[in-house]
């Protein structure tokens, strides 16, 4: 629903997150202040800087909490920390379109005076969402008279309401410049006729190919040599390719704060005298949502999906009765039956023997499946345990189970079985085969078909470590980081107190997470703040884990050093070496391919493609060969190219016909492609031109 619509429809949420929300964003306070301590405190309280202006904590903490506000407002409760990620993200992302692009903007004379404001609110160019909010529905025309007297209104509505319009004013002038911005940049570009019928032609011509191709692996290590010399020459050649972010690397253990048996048995006892009070509750909802950490509280089912603990427990188990308390993987439940009510979908037990027959069959096949599946029909009339013949006879996995299916429903099972087992009359076998596309079935209903609807009430409680087991996992962290001053300690104490160190590399400044650690934020700002390497940290509480970490590398932004990039570049210098052993080889060859791939040996394959299109980048069979697929764009059919050297190997290729694109009289719809791709290319490659020239600093991982 669109903004204006949730001022004038919807009031939203409770004047006191309202209250709250505003005093955060407009007060700030000591709270978010220059000094505080939440922030880190200090005199250079900074988050970053951008073009040359340094961004103050408190003023990307407003951001931030305006923007939590505005999402409180619209979906109705709070964001979760996953989704205060992408807050705080889009907060960065506004400072930086306030500070540099809007600034370069109004630089070039782009600005948003007040009266253009005005005039989107209640003048001839409305904005969409108040052209949308206030248009006469029978009508179709905008009510003016009901945004004047809205404005008018304005002082006695509610804080919701005018929280919401103060949230979308504060949105008219950014929104208005990028829509500026946009214009500038889509005016600025311009596809011709020629352009357009260039890219005509490459998305339509095609070309048959033949090519001989060598691949590098097929050449054995052994014949080339790979020197420390070469790697050097090849990274300064190609040091532009190899730049380094900067990041760190680190070892760690773990302490996870696991619940002891003490720890459960203290859940368990609790649940016990829950269960007296939920045995008494008149309403088992209100009870098991007032009395649960979470999960649903109140729910019902059929017997196909009755929860295994109470489908035990029948039939014997009657309204108000309460099962538990259970562990069920970590969680604590008791279950209540609320009612059982006649009213739901039916639902029949059976088991079943499948004997496997399709009608990709052989008929002799077929007919011997059937013949078998008959002959253990008439086995269970003469008293022989069904189950016991199920777990001999049936092909498929309920065999293990005796053939038994359990509960189900209506449209759980292909139609003839279903018609089958809920055309029984009361329990017994099916007397006839049933054929589906899986085979012969012999069926037997175990319990007859029932409409019964089940009410159950569930509380549960999530078994966490008590005071005991949490200090106890924090005095082994803490005894084995102050034990330990180097790498070298860290690693032997960790031998001798059998713990398994661990490792996380490359980690960056934004790293949320890293090799096994889901909370690793504090380790990053340690890392990117006083660590060094070889240094140890102190103990840190990640939740669910105590963690003591060593930094084992530091890499700074800029040109890659060669050990970072060692093996990629050992890959890059042996298959350049590879191709000159196959060129040489090949260039000393003569006579078509099939003639030169049988002189030069079996590793020398030769393939063909049939309309392959010219803007295509890779060959069937081969991969990735952009030189190869060019050589044909330029050059006429019949013509062979001398050997190509590819990421995967070598190739020799000729373009045995060139099929033209057809020429057409209306070239528009290529033109607008192309001005579309031209647009968002251009769009990007100004806002990163304007980013890098903004010299942007980005120190949030100190905070957050």
């Amino acid at each position: 629903m669109a903004l204006i619509n949730k001022i004038r429809e919807r009031t939203g949420v409770a004047v006191g997150i309202v209250a709250v929300g505003l005093g955060l964003f407009v007060v700030g306070g000591d709270l978010i202040g220059p000094n505080s301590r939440l922030l880190g405190g200090g005199p250079d309280n900074s988050v970053g800087e951008i073009r040359g202006e340094k961004v103050p904590a408190e003023l990307f903490q407003q951001k931030v909490e305006q923007l939590k506000y505005n999402y409180t407002l619209q979906m109705g409760n709070a964001p979760k920390e996953e989704e205060m990620e992408g807050i705080r993200e889009q907060a960065w992302q506004m400072l930086f379109q306030e500070m540099a692009l809007h600034k370069e903007l109004e630089e070039m004379g782009i600005t948003v005076t007040e009266e253009e404001l005005v005039d989107m609110v209640q003048g001839t160019n409305l904005h969409p969402e108040v052209r949308r909010a206030f248009t006469n529905p029978q009508t179709g025309e905008v009510d003016r008279d009901q945004i004047i007297l809205y404005l008018q209104n304005f002082a006695q509505m509610e804080p919701e309401q005018q929280a919401r319009w103060a949230l979308f004013e504060s949105n008219l002038k950014p929104g208005r410049l990028a829509e500026k911005f946009e214009n500038l940049i889509s005016a600025s570009t311009f596809v011709t006729t020629a352009e357009a019928k260039r890219q005509h032609e490459l998305e339509s011509s095609t070309v048959d190919i033949k090519y001989l191709y060598v691949l590098y692996y097929s050449v054995a290590d052994s014949l080339v040599s790979v020197e420390e010399s070469d790697l050097k020459k090849y990274l300064s050649a190609h040091k532009e390719e190899y730049k380094s972010e900067e990041s760190r690397s680190f070892k760690y253990v773990s302490f996870p704060v696991i619940p002891s048996a003490e720890d459960t048995a203290f859940f368990v006892s609790e649940m016990s005298q829950i269960k007296k009070e939920f045995e008494q509750a008149a309403d088992d909802s209100a009870f098991a949502k007032i009395n649960s950490d979470g999960g649903s509280f109140y729910t019902t089912h059929n017997l196909s999906n009755l929860p295994s603990v109470l489908a035990d427990a029948l039939p014997g188990l009657n309204p108000g009765d309460v099962l538990g308390p259970i562990n069920e993987g970590g969680t604590i439940r008791l279950y209540k039956l609320s009612t059982v009510v006649e009213e739901g979908e039916e639902n029949v037990k059976a088991s079943h023997i499948l004997i496997k027959s399709n009608e990709s069959d052989p008929a002799e096949t077929r007919q011997a499946a059937k013949s078998k599946a008959e002959d253990l029909l008439k086995t269970p009339e003469k008293g022989e345990d069904f189950a016991q013949l199920a777990r001999e006879n049936s092909e498929d996995g309920s065999a293990m189970n005796g053939g038994d299916l359990g509960w189900f429903g209506r449209g759980q099972m292909v139609k003839p079985f279903e018609d089958a087992a809920f055309g029984k009359l009361g329990t017994g076998l099916v007397s006839q085969l049933v054929e589906t596309q899986f085979g012969y079935h012999i069926i037997q209903v175990t319990e007859p078909k029932t409409s019964k609807e089940f009410k159950v009430a569930v509380v549960e409680r999530q078994i966490s470590a008590g005071d005991e087991t949490i200090d106890a996992a924090y005095r082994r962290a803490d005894y084995f980081g102050s034990s330990v001053g180097s790498l070298a300690d860290f690693e032997s104490q960790a031998q001798a107190d059998s713990l398994t160190v661990l490792e996380a590399n490359r980690v960056s400044k934004d790293s949320k997470r890293a090799a096994s650690l889901s909370n690793v934020r504090p380790i990053v700002r340690w890392l990117f703040s006083d660590a060094s390497k070889g240094e140890v940290s102190q103990v840190f509480d990640l939740g669910s884990e105590y963690v003591v970490a060593v930094m084992t590398s530091q890499v700074e932004k800029g040109p890659a050093e060669l050990e970072e990039v060692r093996s990629t570049i050992e890959t890059k210098v042996r298959n350049e070496k590879k191709a000159a052993y196959i060129t040489s080889k090949l260039q000393g060859l003569s006579g078509d391919l099939d003639a030169r791939a049988q002189a030069y040996g079996e590793t020398a394959k030769v393939g063909s493609s049939q309309n392959l299109k010219m803007t295509a980048n890779s060959i069937p069979s081969v991969g990735y060969a952009p030189k190869a697929v060019g050589y044909c764009l330029w050059d006429a059919s019949g013509a062979t190219s001398a050997p190509l050297e590819e990421d995967n190997g070598v190739l020799i290729i000729t373009c045995e016909r060139q099929n033209p694109a057809m020429e057409i009289a209306d070239y528009s719809s290529f033109k607008a492609q192309l001005e579309q791709q031209l647009r968002g290319r251009a769009t990007y490659q100004v806002n990163e031109a304007i980013k890098e020239f903004a010299d942007i600093t980005d120190n949030r991982f100190k905070f957050y």
